[in-house]
C-alpha cells in the first residue's frame, strides 16, 4: 500500500542513504579483493612459464602450458649457431623407478629456486619449469610416461637456478632426482648441442684461480644431441662449499662461428 501522506523529500533521502551504504559495501568488497588477491596468488603458487617457449599446436594436451604448480609439455624449437647449452647440473644419477608416478627434485639452497627439467633425447623438445622455496619439489611424471613421449628416467636432465636465471651467467645448484633424501653422489654437468661439434673447450675457475682449461675433443667430432657429461668432483674442495665459474666454448661442423655458455656452479660440501 502506498502511503500518500509520506513526505517525498524524506523518502528520497532514505533511498539515497540506503544506496550510499550499498555502494560503500561494494567498494569495500572490491578493495578487499584487490588487497588479498596477491596474497592468495602467493599462497597458491602459480606456475611461471618461460615466455620464450613456443608450444606445439597439436596435440594441444601435450603442448607446453600452465599445469598448476608447473609449466610442462612439448614446444617448437628454433636453433641458432651450435645450439650449445647447459642441459643439466645434477648430483648423482637419477634414482627413479619406471613405476613411480613421480619423483622429488632436491636442491640444497636457500630462497626461491627455478627448476628446469628437459629431455636429453634427440630432437625431443620437452620441458618442465617450476619454482619452489623449500629443499624439494614434487615432479609428477604422468606426462613423460605418455606413449607419445615415453621419456625414460635416464633421459631426464635437471638444473636449478638461484640467481640471474635469465642472464649470461646464471647461478646454479645441483639437482637430485630421487624419492628419498638419500646419499647424493658426485656433481656433474650435462652439455648438449644441436650441431655436430668439432671443437669443445671448457674453462673452470674457482678458489681465486684458474683450475682447468681443456680441449675435450682433440681431433674427434662429437655427434649432435649426444649429451656431454662433465664430472666436477676433481674441481671441488673436499668437505667445503665450492663456487666455480664454468665456461664451455664450441664450434660446429658446418658453422665456423664459436658458441659459448657460462654459469656459476655452487656446491655444498659434504
Amino acid at each position: 500500500m502506498i502511503n500518500h501522506g509520506a513526505n517525498p523529500v524524506n523518502i528520497l533521502r532514505q533511498n539515497l542513504v540506503v544506496r550510499h551504504r550499498e555502494w560503500g559495501m561494494q567498494l569495500m568488497r572490491i578493495w578487499l579483493g584487490l588487497f588479498f588477491l596477491p596474497m592468495l596468488t602467493t599462497i597458491a603458487g602459480a606456475a611461471e612459464c618461460d615466455r620464450s617457449m613456443l608450444p606445439i599446436l597439436s596435440p594441444a594436451d601435450l603442448a607446453y602450458q600452465d599445469r598448476g604448480d608447473r609449466c610442462e609439455g612439448l614446444y617448437q624449437q628454433t636453433v641458432a649457431t651450435t645450439g650449445l647449452r647447459i642441459l643439466g647440473f645434477q648430483r648423482g644419477a637419477s634414482q627413479i623407478s619406471e613405476n613411480d608416478p613421480g619423483t622429488y627434485v632436491y636442491a640444497e639452497a636457500k630462497g626461491r629456486k627455478q627448476l628446469v627439467v628437459e629431455s636429453a633425447r634427440r630432437r625431443q623438445y620437452y620441458r618442465m619449469d617450476a619454482t619452489f622455496d623449500g629443499n624439494r619439489f614434487y615432479y609428477p611424471l604422468a606426462l613423460t610416461r605418455r606413449p607419445e613421449l615415453a621419456i625414460k628416467s635416464a633421459e631426464l636432465a635437471a638444473r636449478v637456478c638461484v640467481r640471474d636465471c635469465d642472464g649470461l651467467l646464471p647461478v646454479l645448484v645441483p639437482a637430485r632426482l630421487a624419492m628419498t633424501d638419500a646419499e647424493a653422489g658426485e656433481p656433474f654437468l650435462l652439455l648438449q648441442a644441436t650441431e655436430d661439434l668439432t671443437y669443445l673447450q671448457i674453462e673452470v675457475t674457482g678458489h681465486g684461480k684458474e683450475i682447468a682449461k681443456r680441449d675435450l675433443l682433440g681431433s674427434m667430432t662429437w655427434a649432435s644431441w649426444r649429451p656431454i657429461e662433465i664430472p666436477l668432483g676433481e674441481f671441488l674442495q673436499t668437505g667445503k662449499d665450492s663456487e666455480l665459474t664454468f665456461k664451455a666454448t664450441a664450434r660446429g661442423r658446418s658453422i665456423s662461428q664459436l658458441d659459448s655458455v657460462s654459469a656459476v656452479l655452487r656446491v655444498e660440501g659434504e
